[in-house]
């Protein structure tokens, strides 16, 4: 019996050492699987390091891939991000602060319109998806709440007239981001996050007055649209 104990024992705290040790392989898959999903565009990561004594985590190197019939590889990429967690359950993940170092964003005019506008109807889609999904099978997925949101040393690359200057954008905050009462989906927290920095994104090309350069066609018809982007 004390033999088959400390076998047990033994496979218990291999298994958490192995949990341990692979816990940041596990977040990056299913920040990528979630981010795909969410975003209707694929989402790479470089690498997730937790601390579980500290209760930090930090995620270098995440890329957006840009939707089709763009020419960058990427519609926005960023260097660090750094996340400070408060309580966390299988049904809430509490977030004290998220702060996004080194955010870049492509933004491209197509036939159709922006590749913002793509990403930003993407995020629509999903968050409605979910929530059919979880009302049809009358299952809660795992809700969030962030306390706090700051994206640092941002910039706006726009793909217009031949222009090829990075623009600064502004230092975004953001706070709470659902709340203990009526936390959000991980699609709910997507889309108040990234309609944020689209539309700081947009405002900025506008202000930058590239939106008047001459362009013909359906070029001409977004450019005239950004005033109004994100506004409703």
């Amino acid at each position: 019996m004390k033999k088959a104990l400390a076998i047990i024992a033994a496979i218990l705290v291999i298994g958490g050492f192995y949990l341990f040790t692979h816990l940041g392989s596990a977040v990056k898959v299913a920040i990528e699987t979630a981010g795909t999903q969410t975003l209707g565009t694929k989402v790479t990561v470089g690498a997730v390091n937790i601390s579980l004594a500290d209760k930090t985590a930090s995620v270098d190197g995440l890329a957006v891939a840009n939707p089709p019939g763009f020419k960058a590889a990427d519609i926005l990429n960023v260097k660090d991000i750094s996340v400070a967690l408060g309580d966390v359950s299988s049904k809430l993940v509490v977030i004290k602060e998220v702060t996004v170092d080194g955010l870049n964003i492509a933004y491209e005019i197509g036939p159709k319109g922006t590749n913002l506008d793509v990403l930003r109807n993407n995020i629509k889609s999903a968050s409605s998806s979910t929530k059919s999904g979880s009302a049809k099978s009358g299952k809660s997925a795992v809700r969030i709440v962030i306390e706090k949101l700051e994206i640092l040393h941002g910039s706006v690359l726009p793909a217009i007239a031949g222009h090829g200057k990075a623009i600064p954008l502004p230092e975004i905050v953001m706070t709470n981001i659902g709340s203990k009462n009526n936390p959000a989906t991980t699609a709910e927290v997507a889309q108040e996050i990234m309609s944020r920095v689209l539309a700081v994104s947009s405002t900025m090309v506008v202000k930058s007055g590239l939106s008047s350069v001459p362009v013909s066609g359906a070029l001409q018809k977004a450019g005239s649209a950004l005033k109004g982007l994100f506004s409703k």
